[in-house]
């Protein structure tokens, strides 16, 4: 099992979303529902720099062009069709194994476009399975049925300077 610095490090740098699913079960041993509810074409990334910052962005592509390119003079149902379209937040972090079990990365929201999860502490069991990194929230209860977010990110090829 790998200790806390060491999945610490392997978080380090940028990440590209590869894959936002939510798995619906009514039982445990059930073939998941796959619910997307940021839509299959989902975009993102997250970045974990090594002084303890994490942000996150995600983008569910389709959102309508407004009809002024003047960031504050957005209509109402231009700034709905926006906020259902994207979804950001930052904070810190840290990583946590506990009694050898999964590791966990706790954030710290900071900043957050959904004003209810400022304040708040969210964590993420943490896997790498090759060059994929997953990241699992808590499940909850959706529809009568456990749902289980889950996260894929492959890392980001470092970004060339001329």
């Amino acid at each position: 099992m790998a200790t806390a610095a060491e999945i610490r490090s392997k978080l380090i740098g940028s990440w590209s979303l590869l894959s936002s699913r939510t798995e619906l079960r009514e039982k445990p041993s059930d073939e998941p529902t796959i619910l997307y509810t940021i839509g299959e074409d989902a975009k993102g990334i997250i970045a974990f720099s090594a002084d303890g910052f994490v942000t996150t962005q995600l983008m569910r592509p389709g959102a309508r062009k407004w009809e002024s390119n003047n960031l504050l003079a957005g209509t109402p149902e231009e700034l709905a069709d926006t906020a259902r379209h994207f979804l950001a937040y930052a904070g810190t972090f840290d990583v946590e194994v506990v009694d050898n079990r999964k590791p966990v990365v706790r954030i710290d929201i900071t900043l957050s476009s959904f004003p209810n999860w400022l304040g708040d502490r969210q964590e993420r069991i943490v896997s790498f399975q090759g060059g994929t990194l997953t990241l699992t929230p808590p499940s909850f209860t959706l529809q009568g049925k456990t749902a289980q977010p889950i996260f894929e990110w492959k890392r980001m090829e470092p970004r060339k300077w001329a």
